[in-house]
């Protein structure tokens, strides 16, 4: 909760803040992983390889991008059976509307900690 704290404290004193810094403190990912995210969302699904060609990064980070975007619940991993044999993944961005809530419900969380914390401080 500390570094919630530090990070949040750090970006409200920024006053044009934008939604992937915001996305990127919040759920404690970087501001790539953050941009990975709004780049799926604005494609509705991306496989590993569009997403290394719009983000120009190599497979290796992609990869490890998406297993923490889908670890913190903002994208769902798509299986995909081919029709020659084989399968691939697809990955779709939850809607931001849902991403907000949880935003909001994160921020709250930490504030009611943060209060009690300070209310036992003597």
């Amino acid at each position: 909760m500390n570094k919630m704290l530090d990070k949040i404290s750090l970006w409200l004193e920024i006053e044009d803040l934008q939604k992937h810094e915001m996305l990127a403190h919040i759920y404690n990912i970087s501001k790539t992983d953050a941009l990975t995210y709004f780049t799926i969302l604005e494609e509705n699904t991306l496989t590993i390889q569009e997403i290394t060609k719009k983000l120009n990064k190599d497979r290796t980070t992609a990869q490890k991008t998406i297993k923490k975007l889908v670890e913190n619940g903002l994208v769902h991993k798509r299986k995909i059976n081919l029709a020659k044999g084989g399968i691939k993944y697809s990955y779709e961005a939850v809607p931001f509307s849902l991403v907000k809530e949880k935003m909001i419900k994160r921020v709250n969380d930490w504030q009611s900690v943060a209060v009690t914390k300070i209310k036992d401080v003597v």
